[in-house]
């Protein structure tokens, strides 16, 4: 189980290098040349462009950490959490607090936050001219949105996401709620190329 765990943890990884990797590619294609000044402005641009995207990808988990050591450093996830963490079993730690998401009522893991992601990546990415920024805020909605997906697949439910409004929110619509989020990043990632 732990294996298959780890495998579905790669694929996620995969697909979030995969797309910044191919966005990369697309912006470069059009500027593309053999001179030696355009192949180290793509390095320095690929360094920090991919950055931005692991220290976006991270900032979700940033949030995990806050709660584990002080919003709620008293519950039995976190006390799991602070155990696992000494122990050096850092991809269980990871794993738990993935699957801990329920259990937590986390700012950056909800809908509300979602919908204002969206303006903040439409404003960084119209306004910013550094790609840093732009990969750091689509790297956040991409971890979100494959946080998402991979509870939908499962057929989990995301009444993690909708913990702020306070009616159920039936499963039609939180599916709705993920299609709609996954068009808007993608017309969002127009910008980015």
């Amino acid at each position: 189980m732990l294996y298959l765990d780890s495998m579905r943890f790669g694929v996620k990884y995969l697909i979030f290098l995969g797309y910044f990797l191919a966005t990369f590619i697309l912006r470069k294609i059009g500027t593309f040349s053999f001179s030696w000044a355009f192949l180290r402005f793509s390095l320095v641009d690929l360094l920090s462009w991919f950055s931005g995207a692991l220290l976006g990808g991270y900032f979700i988990k940033l949030e995990q950490i806050v709660y584990v050591y002080y919003i709620h450093p008293d519950e039995i996830l976190s006390l799991d959490a602070k155990r696992m963490i000494q122990e050096k079993r850092k991809k269980e730690v990871l794993q738990l607090l993935r699957e801990g998401v329920t259990e937590q009522r986390l700012a950056f893991r909800s809908a509300l936050f979602q919908v204002v992601w969206l303006v903040l990546a439409f404003f960084t990415l119209t306004s910013t001219a550094g790609v840093f920024g732009k990969t750091l805020v689509m790297a956040i909605g991409l971890h979100l949105l494959l946080d998402e997906w991979e509870d939908l697949l499962k057929g989990k439910s995301l009444y993690w996401l909708f913990w702020q409004i306070k009616r159920t929110v039936s499963e039609k619509e939180q599916k709705m709620f993920v299609w709609i989020m996954t068009g808007l990043f993608a017309g969002l990632s127009l910008l980015l190329i």
